[in-house]
């Protein structure tokens, strides 16, 4: 039995899966399986995987569920101790396994390792190196609250710690993983490799380029840990970070022209709060003209809470 086991999940992944699957194939540790589920593809995906000769990779087609059933479905096909995934777009640097087992191996408390990364463009030139000041070791949640910081090619999950917080939710489509993070947090210590060892790579298929989507997921990933949150001043800090996702999504809104959303959602920001007080102001913007509140809106625009 392979100790990793790598989890691809892919749907119309025909341009740059063949990449994947081969940083996959070149690491320099070899004791793994790679676990490809093909979420009903239309395109050449198939002969993709299937042209790849090398008995590690386990092939799966299923009828199109969406990204987090599919990742559920490729976590039950897994066999390994630790678990890794790659999307059908990004990249690993040769040593990334080697260097995450090896760090899982000498501290058995871990539950998850993540690295610094590259963002990468559609032709793979470097585009950006990830903020590592924010990297956290240990007992991570309070940090976490603040904002997911961990890209996703970047991790190796311990499967022991992913069975005791369960699977992916299929209600999120993008705060999947960041939610998956969260729960995490509660049972197992995070480390991390400071070393880039992943490339994510944005192009114009990128579901994560919804902005206010991302947002609007974000507050039910915190409001949902708040939820259940025993420790009061963790709780009080994931209620206060929904606030500021808010603020952010009611930006977002009056830039789009989808103003009438607005009150709504910020009734919901807890009183009190300098939330409340901005977004009060927010709420004004909403029903000046469009042009004005735009023009007010451009220095939330370059600070890039709005895309």
């Amino acid at each position: 039995m392979a100790r990793v086991s790598v989890n691809i999940c892919c749907y119309n992944g025909e341009k740059y899966l063949a990449e994947a699957i081969k940083s996959v194939l070149d690491q320099t540790y070899t004791d793994f399986e790679v676990v490809v589920v093909n979420d009903g593809s239309n395109d050449t995906t198939e002969k993709v995987v299937l042209a790849f000769k090398d008995e590690r990779i386990k092939y799966f087609y299923q009828a199109n569920m969406g990204l987090s059933a599919t990742r559920n479905r490729a976590l039950s096909l897994s066999n390994g101790e630790f678990v890794a995934i790659l999307d059908q777009d990004d990249l690993w640097a040769p040593e990334k396994l080697e260097l995450q087992v090896r760090l899982m191996d000498s501290k058995p408390d871990v539950g998850v390792v993540y690295s610094a990364g590259y963002t990468v463009g559609g032709d793979g030139a470097i585009l950006r190196g990830e903020r590592t000041s924010r990297y956290c070791r240990g007992k991570i949640t309070g940090s976490l609250l603040k904002g997911n910081y961990i890209s996703c090619p970047t991790v190796m999950f311990r499967a022991s710690a992913l069975k005791k917080v369960g699977g992916f939710r299929t209600d999120l489509k993008i705060a999947e993983e960041y939610d998956m993070y969260l729960r995490l947090a509660r049972v197992c210590k995070f480390d991390f490799v400071d070393k880039p060892l992943a490339r994510y790579r944005v192009h114009s298929s990128n579901t994560s380029k919804d902005r206010a989507k991302d947002y609007m997921e974000a507050i039910v990933c915190l409001v949902d840990f708040s939820a259940v949150e025993k420790d009061e001043a963790l709780r009080v800090m994931a209620l206060k970070y929904a606030d500021i996702y808010r603020l952010r999504l009611a930006a977002v809104l009056i830039w789009s022209k989808r103003c009438v959303e607005v009150p709504a959602l910020l009734e919901n920001i807890r009183p009190g709060t300098f939330a409340e007080a901005a977004g009060f102001v927010l709420r004004l913007f909403s029903f000046l003209p469009f042009w004005l509140s735009r023009i007010l809106l451009l220095p939330v625009k370059a600070a890039g809470i709005i895309q």
